[in-house]
């Protein structure tokens, strides 16, 4: 072989190449399948508190800025707003994670 030139590559190294080359898209894939799923999970869990204590909830999140606690405060002010965002919370959450299963 001539100093400076590569080597030629091997039919077999390349198939090797493309390979690995897929096995690590697939497995990238699933890792952002799992962490899609698991921000699911956690809304799903946050949108049930919000559903079931409405109230107590809204009083832990009433703090920070002027702007912040104001928002907080609308919440705490009429719970049903609350329960309101924590259904939408679990269907979303519920519809995350169910995208996350399909063609497995």
């Amino acid at each position: 072989m001539a100093e400076g030139k590569p080597a030629p590559l091997s039919l077999e190294r390349t198939q090797q190449a493309f390979r690995g080359a897929q096995e690590q898209e697939v497995k990238s894939a699933v890792w952002k399948r799992r962490l899609i799923e698991v921000f699911a999970i956690v809304t799903v869990g946050d949108g049930l508190i919000e559903f079931l204590a409405p109230d107590k909830h809204s009083r832990l999140w009433v703090v920070g800025p002027k702007s912040t606690r104001r928002i907080g405060m609308w919440f705490v002010e009429e719970p049903d707003r609350m329960r309101v965002l924590g259904a939408a919370q679990v269907v979303l959450g519920v519809w995350l994670a169910l995208r996350q299963h399909r063609d497995i």
